[in-house]
């Protein structure tokens, strides 16, 4: 019964929650290819002190402003669900709440591991950056079947292997 209730509402739920981690990652993105360009830009003219002095203010601003997105979306949650469909049936509303929270807390990892990854291509290591992003989504598939079928966490476990996975890409972008 819970893996029927998982696959149907659970789905609903990561369909509701899912726009607002976009955001999340066109903010990143933003960030990230904007560093990138300037980066390789300054490396490629020799100033090395603007390249690097441009990766701190990237992460920098990547770091206030997903603490930002994190606090607004943990204060207004419920109406940003019901304004993206999480409404639809109390079973979708609940799993959404449930998956949106934990989602919510990983998003400074997530949007730190998204900008800092064009800029470790612009670096000179594409290489690098395809297996920290692979590294992070093998382990977030691996932990799902973990969390879901063993330890039976449902949606927290989904959110949580999301999670764990989005801090070993932001690890390994750090090293």
């Amino acid at each position: 019964m819970l893996q029927d209730s998982l696959l149907v509402y659970g789905n609903a739920a990561n369909t509701v929650v899912y726009p607002l981690t976009v955001v999340a990652l066109a903010v990143a993105v933003m960030i990230g290819d904007g560093a990138c360009a300037f980066v390789s830009i300054s490396l490629g003219a020799g100033k090395k002190e603007d390249a690097h002095r441009s990766i701190g203010s990237a992460i920098l601003l990547c770091t206030g402003l997903s603490l930002l997105l994190t606090m607004i979306y943990l204060i207004f949650s419920e109406g940003i669900l019901t304004a993206f469909g999480g409404k639809v049936n109390e079973e979708t509303f609940q799993h959404a709440k449930s998956y949106f929270f934990w989602i919510t807390l990983g998003i400074p990892f997530y949007m730190f591991g998204q900008t800092i990854n064009p800029i470790i291509r612009s670096d000179g290591s594409p290489r690098f950056a395809m297996v920290s992003t692979l590294a992070g989504a093998v382990m977030n598939i691996i932990l799902d079947s973990i969390f879901i079928f063993i330890f039976r966490w449902g949606m927290v476990g989904v959110a949580v292997a999301t999670i764990l996975g989005q801090i070993l890409t932001e690890g390994l972008a750090v090293w």
